[in-house]
Order: structure tokens, then sequence, then C-alpha cells
């Protein structure tokens, strides 16, 4: 079972939407710009093509991407820049991937099958089961488990901001004119 896959797919599936909360948090899964609209995520683009390449090499990912023009070189902002992504599973998971979280959500075939049951689950729940294959069994009761951390990191950020919010009003008192 890739654990680091499902741990990618929690973070990004369940971290969706909350781009700006991402810049607040550090949390952020920009992709590694694959330029075909039939596989890229509209949130996962970057601008310089040398730079896409480069990424797509450091993750290793075999998405089309992979290109031998930079060798085995790291320069060093390409590892600053794909371990943003890395970091936000680790910090919303506890689990650092060691290749692309976004492959992981859009190729990895044991992950889209795990994310396929889990989602019919959710709709027909008797077909939760102990009859699956264990392993996609195992995957799925892993993935509601990295969910669960997702969740309760966004919550307890959320939380954050209403505790903050309560005391800035209530340390600048009552409204003139009230």
């Amino acid at each position: 079972m890739d654990k680091e896959a499902l741990s990618s797919a929690a973070s990004i599936i369940r971290t969706y939407g909350r781009e700006e909360d991402g810049l607040a948090t550090g949390i952020s899964f920009f992709g590694c710009g694959i330029s075909d609209p039939k596989i890229a995520d509209k949130k996962q683009y970057i601008a310089k093509p040398k730079l896409e390449k480069s990424i797509q090499k450091y993750y290793k990912c075999p998405c089309g991407g992979w290109d031998q023009e930079f060798g085995c070189t790291k320069p060093p902002e390409v590892k600053r820049i794909v371990e943003i992504p890395l970091n936000s599973v680790k910090k919303l998971t506890g689990t650092k991937p060691k290749g692309c979280p976004w492959y992981a959500v859009q190729f990895d075939p044991f992950v889209k099958e795990v994310l396929h049951i889990f989602n019919l689950a959710k709709d027909y729940p008797h077909m939760f089961n102990k009859d699956l294959e264990n392993i996609i069994y195992d995957g799925i009761v892993y993935y509601r488990n990295e969910i669960q951390k997702v969740d309760n990191f966004w919550t307890e950020f959320d939380n954050d901001r209403i505790r903050e919010a309560t005391k800035k009003r209530r340390n600048n008192g009552p409204s003139p004119g009230v």
C-alpha cells in the first residue's frame, strides 16, 4: 500500500478551495505545469517551461514531463519550490511523499481505486466491508484516517482564527457611539 500517495491525495482533495488559507499557513499544492488540459488542474501551473521540466524531473514524475535536459542537477530554487507541496502534505498528515503529490491523485492506479471505492461507499455504505481485497480495504481505512488528520488541521486553523477575532474585538472594546 502506498501510504505516501494516499496522504498526498487526502491533503490535496481536502485542502482544495482553501488557497488563501494555505497562504496563511504555508501550505501550497502547485504542480509541475503539465500543459495538457485533459490532465492539468487549473491550479497546477508554473509559467516558466524550464522550471516546469526541472520540477517534473525533481519529482521523478512519470506523467510525461520527464526530460533529460537537466541531468542530475537539482538547482536550489527547484528544490525549494518542490519542497513546499511535499512539506505541505507532511504538515497536514505527518507523512512526506517522495514523489509528485498531483501524480498520486491523478494517475496512481491504487489511489484511483481507493478513491473510487471510498466515494462509492459514501453513497452505498454496504459496499464498504471486508469483502474488498485486503489492500484496498486497508487503503480506504488509511485514506479515511488521513482525511481526518487534514480536516482536524483545518478545523483547528478555523478555530484559531475565530479565537483571534474574538480576542481582538474584546480588546478593542465597544464601538464609539454605543
